[in-house]
């Protein structure tokens, strides 16, 4: 049931975010950038790159400036970092139109790779952490290091992401309310369908739920 509703949530940040105004307001408060224009960026998110061909989340790149990976977990996974390090090595693989550019003297430039971890899962995380790659080389490695920043976007919390993202934070009060009408004893169809009905209602995530408040039950 767990990895069901782990799924389900998955499903939901990807279908939200995998939108190019909403994702760059993600982007703007997570970098701390001030991007207007969503032409600037370009989704990028891989297919079946993994070992059981699982997709990574949301991947972009803005303006050839930066290449974000955003991953959204509902329990902790400590593996992050090594598997960002298998996505972007597919993805700057992939940005390389010309492979006997590599064999040749000239740099290849890219964008700054940053990569994310959205929380929302039970267990108690703090409002902002570091994982490295590092730690899974008992904290040694003196030639190869990825950082992922962690951020627990649990509804309720004084989490600045929430206050400088609005798509996030109406994402945050949609699983919120779910997990809320779960804790009173409600199935997790009529939990779904207060909280859908309770967004509907004030106005939060907008014409998503509009369009696809149906798909979001069918997702039971």
């Amino acid at each position: 049931m767990a990895d069901y509703n782990s799924r389900y949530r998955d499903s939901v940040f990807r279908s939200y975010f995998n939108e190019p105004v909403r994702l760059l307001s993600l982007c703007n408060a997570i970098l701390a950038t001030q991007y207007t224009n969503p032409d600037e960026l370009n989704i990028n998110t891989l297919e079946g790159i993994f070992f059981d061909k699982q997709k990574n989340d949301i991947s972009c790149t803005i303006d050839n400036h930066f290449l974000v990976l955003v991953e959204h977990q509902t329990t902790v996974n400590e593996n992050m970092p090594f598997r960002c390090l298998s996505y972007v090595a597919e993805l700057l693989n992939n940005l390389i139109k010309n492979k006997n550019k590599l064999y040749k003297k000239g740099l290849i430039k890219f964008p700054k790779p940053k990569f994310f971890v959205l929380y929302d899962g039970n267990e108690y995380e703090p409002l902002q952490r570091q994982m490295h790659l590092s730690d899974a080389f008992d904290g040694d490695s003196d030639s190869l290091e990825l950082v992922v920043t962690a951020f627990n976007i649990n509804y309720g919390l004084p989490q600045p992401l929430l206050q400088h993202c609005r798509y996030l934070f109406d994402y945050s009060t949609l699983v919120g309310k779910v997990k809320e009408g779960i804790r009173l004893g409600l199935s997790r169809r009529d939990a779904i369908r207060r909280a859908v009905k309770f967004c509907l209602d004030n106005g939060i995530m907008g014409n998503y739920l509009v369009e696809h408040s149906e798909e979001v039950f069918n997702m039971l």
